[in-house]
């Protein structure tokens, strides 16, 4: 099973723009992912969206977000707190910049 499992994720702003579109993904228990791309090509936006941190205006227009088997998209603000505090200690993330 995997621990982080993404599935057709779409995220769109307000003006209807699709900043990240159909992206799936399973991260395994134990397992060690990198996502590497250029700028802007939506690295920060998928780990974001794991732990629902996006700004306003932008959403997840579609699809699903599985953390540990928690659907992370159905969590009150309230239990969204929560999770996010237990999740960031099982998630690290490193943004360097290779100049």
């Amino acid at each position: 099973m995997a621990a982080i499992t993404l599935k057709h994720i779409n995220k769109e702003y307000g003006d209807g723009y699709a900043a990240v579109k159909d992206v799936s993904l399973d991260i395994g228990d134990g397992e060690f992912m990198i996502l590497v791309g250029p700028s802007g090509c939506g690295k920060s936006t998928i780990a974001n969206a794991i732990l629902r941190l996006l700004r306003d205006p932008a959403v997840i227009a579609g699809g699903s977000i599985r953390f540990a088997g928690t659907d992370v998209l159905a969590l009150s603000a309230e239990q969204l707190r929560d999770f996010r505090t237990c999740a960031r200690r099982q998630v690290g993330w490193q943004n360097s910049d290779l100049k």
